[in-house]
């Protein structure tokens, strides 16, 4: 079986996030390309790679994910340590990390048109600014955090 294809090629949700994600970037006419993850490349970077107005963007597609019996945990929605790793590099360099779901994807278009004529605007926006060290926090329970502002908030006092 492919990988990202279930039985009777109907597409898993991550997968239709990205396919929004991508309609998007066409739409606008935004260079992206998606990354292949075919074993010999690093492991850890975006879905998906975009410069939007000359600025680096990597967007990381996840399915939101109800928390239930089905699901063993609901840190599989969430960006892999080393993807968070990747993020927080890319952002030391000036470059902009978002995770994408099937909840927030329809800012998606705002975001990118705000990229392309304003820089990088995403103090208006809830960026991905968590560290690996605070995400390692979050998910062992010794950061109780239940939104970004709460977060960034915390980070300020």
């Amino acid at each position: 079986m492919l990988r990202g294809v279930t039985k009777g090629n109907r597409m898993p949700p991550e997968g239709k996030v990205k396919a929004e994600g991508r309609k998007i970037c066409k739409e606008l006419g935004i260079y992206y390309f998606p990354v292949n993850q075919s074993g010999l490349g690093q492991r850890g970077i975006p879905d998906d790679v975009l410069c939007v107005g000359g600025v680096f963007v990597h967007i990381e597609y996840k399915a939101h994910m109800v928390f239930d019996k089905k699901n063993i945990t609901a840190f599989r929605t969430l960006p892999t340590d080393l993807q968070v790793e990747r993020m927080e590099a890319c952002r030391n360099c000036e470059g902009i990390t978002l995770v994408v779901d099937d909840v927030n994807i329809e800012y998606l278009k705002r975001i990118l048109l705000d990229i392309r004529y304003q820089g990088n605007p995403m103090h208006n926006y809830c960026e991905w600014e968590v560290t690996l060290e605070d995400f390692k926090k979050y998910k062992n329970g010794e950061l109780d955090v239940l939104s970004f502002e709460q977060w960034r908030n915390s980070r300020d006092e």
